[in-house]
């Protein structure tokens, strides 16, 4: 050991587990981190699935399932890629997201989650949305956050590059030669709040170039550009909701009854309230849309629901926003 010693002094050694230079001498220790590279790369903050925002427990069963088992029985070779659900603001697009988001987090299966927000500034454009989603990736496994730190050290530029280039040599480059070894489940929420034509294109050109067991599960408004560019292509499943259905009625039902239950039990009101008559009339005002119940059911609503005569007549017009 000492020959070792002496014939090691005044040199320096890579351990390579940590990646840290050691100067046998003990003079002077420099760590060297293999992967900084990637803090290179923007990350929208607050970008992913919030655990609170997901769908009430037993409703939007059936469309959930059709999700969950397109995740698990996609073709690789030519199976649909992108499963778009597509439909009008407040039909509850974001709380499926975010369950399918919990889901596949919860089952190993989820690469990244990306939740557009037009009120955010790093949400409400696409600029931060490959990027994020590399940075998401690098955890599935070490060998691609290896390959995705030898393409920033080699080029800087790519971690601020268009959409097309960060797609490439941050996405599909680096899956498809470091393949991971079960399904993977990108979800992007409310697409319509932040894309641009070039998002566009690399949904509709370029995702069938990733690896068969990458599913991109993604909601938005029909706006003209969105479904003109995804409409009537192979590898998107477009879906909506049936806001009129009964499975959909019958969904809200529980929304309302969840929260007026909730309402109730905090502030401490008698058992029954606010009546049967009166959460029906909130059920047939709603139109099938979560998004015009949010302001009947909140805590401050209280005061307004009792002083109701006709059992809905001043939510008439708060449910319509």
């Amino acid at each position: 050991m000492d020959l070792l010693q002496s014939s090691l002094a005044g040199s320096s050694y890579v351990d390579a587990r940590y990646a840290t230079v050691n100067s046998v001498a003990g003079d002077q220790n420099t760590t060297v981190n293999p992967k900084a590279s990637l803090d290179t790369l923007p990350y929208a903050e607050g970008s992913s699935w919030n655990p609170n925002l997901v769908c009430l427990r037993n409703t939007r069963k059936a469309l959930i399932d059709d999700i969950i088992e397109w995740i698990y029985l996609a073709e690789e070779s030519t199976g649909i890629r992108i499963f778009w659900l597509c439909d009008v603001a407040g039909a509850g697009k974001s709380a499926i997201a975010h369950t399918i988001a919990q889901y596949c987090d919860n089952h190993g299966l989820l690469g990244s989650s990306f939740f557009f927000d037009r009120n955010i500034p790093d949400r409400r454009n696409p600029q931060k949305l490959f990027t994020t989603i590399a940075r998401d990736l690098v955890r599935l496994e070490n060998d691609l956050a290896d390959h995705i730190s030898l393409v920033l050290e080699a080029d800087r530029s790519v971690a601020s590059a268009c959409q097309t280039r960060q797609f490439e040599k941050l996405i599909l480059e680096p899956t498809s030669r470091h393949r991971v070894r079960r399904a993977v489940v990108i979800v992007i929420d409310g697409l319509d709040e932040g894309y641009d034509l070039e998002t566009l294109r690399v949904l509709r050109d370029r995702i069938p170039e990733l690896p068969g067991n990458f599913r991109i599960f993604m909601t938005s408004r029909p706006l003209d550009d969105i479904v003109t560019d995804l409409s009537n292509t192979g590898h998107v499943h477009r879906r909506s909701i049936d806001i009129h259905g009964d499975s959909n009625q019958r969904d809200i039902g529980l929304y309302i009854r969840d929260r007026l239950h909730l309402i109730s039990s905090r502030k401490r009101l008698a058992e029954e309230w606010p009546g049967e008559g009166r959460i029906n009339d909130l059920i047939n005002k709603s139109e099938g849309l979560q998004k015009t119940l949010y302001p009947s059911v909140r805590e401050e609503s209280v005061g307004r629901l009792d002083e109701c005569k006709n059992g809905c007549a001043v939510f008439g017009g708060a449910l319509h926003m």
